[in-house]
């Protein structure tokens, strides 16, 4: 008998753990506002960052409606940076840096900083502020 009520502690958490990803930076509720589009950050480290329109986007798209997306962030202190990576940690480009806008929409064209279009792809959108920072996703898809 005594086997039985050891299994089932072990059983209850089997079937949670895959709701908690191991290795996850995002909290479910973090996971749930990135994918309805609301606001990403926490309460604490006064720092949004969402991207507002055409996610994912083609650079090279006809409609200047869909050749860009639109990066939107608000933060609590002056001297913001934002940057974007590949999936592999590249520096793609500097959109801007140590910016005194404490709130602003940034457009991203789907160059690097070289001025040439990147290929299709996950890319990473960081704001770096002081200590703090934030990372979004962004996607190139022609």
């Amino acid at each position: 008998m005594r086997n039985i009520f050891k299994a089932i502690p072990f059983t209850i958490l089997i079937a949670v753990l895959p709701i908690f990803p191991s290795g996850a930076e995002d909290t479910p509720s973090q996971a749930a506002e990135e994918i309805s589009g609301k606001q990403i950050g926490s309460p604490g480290d006064g720092i949004v960052l969402r991207i507002e329109w055409n996610n994912p986007f083609n650079p090279e798209a006809e409609d200047p409606r869909d050749d860009h997306t639109r990066i939107y962030y608000k933060v609590s202190k002056h001297g913001v940076t934002i940057r974007i990576y590949s999936i592999n940690g590249e520096l793609v480009r500097t959109l801007v840096e140590d910016k005194t806008e404490m709130e602003d929409r940034i457009d991203w064209d789907g160059k690097n900083d070289e001025g040439e279009f990147v290929g299709s792809g996950v890319y990473l959108v960081n704001l770096k502020i002081g200590k703090s920072s934030k990372t979004v996703k962004v996607v190139v898809l022609r």
